[in-house]
């Protein structure tokens, strides 16, 4: 085995130089500035952040709710999804207002969306038994 130097430095307690040492000229030293901490200047800081935490939580949480029930009032329920799907088939507004025939060929027929979804409503009661 090779012999390796020690890695650590050895503690030297020197006596103070003259840096360190005050004289009768200078006065009597300085207390640091923040050597004592008030413990009501503490108090009040905290709470100052703990109300700005609450008030942002509280403020992004209402932004979400707002933001959250305006796109379900626009997209849930509405019938905006279906705007699409609607152009692609070709209906009007008139075809979804109106009765007539959807395929004559197979004999289905067109039902206004309003008087469909009171049907659909009053099926799904009578079968959960409301």
């Amino acid at each position: 085995m090779s012999h390796h130097e020690s890695h650590h430095v050895p503690i030297e307690h020197g006596h103070p130089d003259q840096w360190h040492q005050h004289s009768a000229v200078e006065g009597t030293p300085m207390a640091e500035h923040t050597a004592i901490a008030s413990p009501g200047t503490l108090l009040r800081a905290w709470l100052v952040i703990c109300l700005t935490v609450v008030g942002l939580v509280s403020i992004v949480a209402i932004y979400f709710v707002k933001y959250t029930t305006e796109l379900k009032r626009k997209t849930v329920e509405t019938t905006v999804l279906s705007k699409g799907y609607n152009e692609y088939k070709g209906l009007t507004d008139k075809d979804l207002t109106s009765y007539g025939w959807a395929d004559a060929t197979a004999g289905t027929v067109r039902v206004p969306l309003d008087k469909a979804t009171e049907r659909t409503i009053e099926k799904y009661n009578k079968a959960t038994g409301k």
